[in-house]
């Protein structure tokens, strides 16, 4: 009878012994998993964010170029102008510019 008792308490502190293993593999198991979702929230946001740098760094480089091509378009129709006004007041510079003009032809 004294060997039965022993053989109970020890197996009934073993079958304790593995609830609490099995309490806390489960504990470990669920912060793994709070982890695991967390970081994947995280993987999500910082896609999200290169994405959006990645496009409003392409926006800006379209918006530089054709900011450059206006200032490029303005620059070229003031120095027409002026061209223009200088070949307006001297038949010289009109008659030379013609005459450049046929080598070109």
């Amino acid at each position: 009878m004294l060997n039965k008792g022993v053989t109970a308490s020890t197996t009934g502190a073993a079958v304790d012994l593995m609830n609490t293993v099995s309490s806390v593999s489960q504990a470990i198991t669920g912060t793994v998993e709070t982890f695991s979702k967390a970081l994947g929230t995280l993987n999500l946001k910082a896609s999200a964010m290169y994405q959006k740098a990645e496009t409003d760094t392409k926006y800006d480089v379209i918006v530089h170029k054709q900011t450059a091509k206006d200032t490029a378009s303005l620059k070229l129709a003031t120095q027409k102008h002026a061209i223009k006004q200088e070949l307006a007041h001297s038949e010289e510079l009109q008659a030379l510019f013609v005459e450049c003009g046929k080598l070109f032809d």
